[in-house]
């Protein structure tokens, strides 16, 4: 990723045109792990030509009408992102999306190029039952802590 100056020279060495600037577009790919529970968790995003000497990376997160985009990435190199993503999800799908900040503070999105790649199935995760013994009878209540439950 980046900008490139250009100048278009023929086969004889005579220059044709200068002055051009082109920008190539960083993107991504895929994303794993492609489920996770859904008590917050981590997400490395894998693509080409990620910038992070002058580019700053966020990942969104969305579930229904929550909404996270704070969250940085805080390792990545040129074919990859991680992100940590908060416990504020449910179980069900969660929605990843990529924007970069350039120096200049203009933000984009980047672009992914397949759309099966863009969500995180959220699991429900058991954390503790109470009591753990209990009569064949019946009658006993349980309590039963997690997250991600509906």
């Amino acid at each position: 990723a980046g900008n490139f100056y250009v100048e278009i020279i023929r086969a004889d060495n005579v220059l044709i045109r200068s002055g051009f600037d082109i920008r190539v577009l960083e993107y991504w790919i895929k994303l794993t792990p492609s489920f996770s529970s859904a008590g917050g968790g981590i997400v490395t995003i894998f693509g080409k030509g990620f910038d992070p000497t002058t580019r700053t990376y966020r990942c969104g997160f969305a579930q229904g009408s929550i909404i996270d985009n704070s969250s940085i990435a805080f390792q990545y190199g040129s074919t990859s992102l991680t992100c940590a993503f908060p416990n504020s999800f449910l179980s069900g799908f969660l929605r990843v999306t990529i924007s970069a900040q350039d120096s200049s503070g203009n933000i984009y999105p980047i672009e992914l190029r397949y759309t099966s790649a863009e969500y995180i199935r959220l699991i429900e995760e058991i954390d503790q039952i109470v009591p753990t013994q209990f009569s064949a009878r019946g009658g006993t209540n349980l309590t039963i802590t997690g997250h991600g439950f509906l």
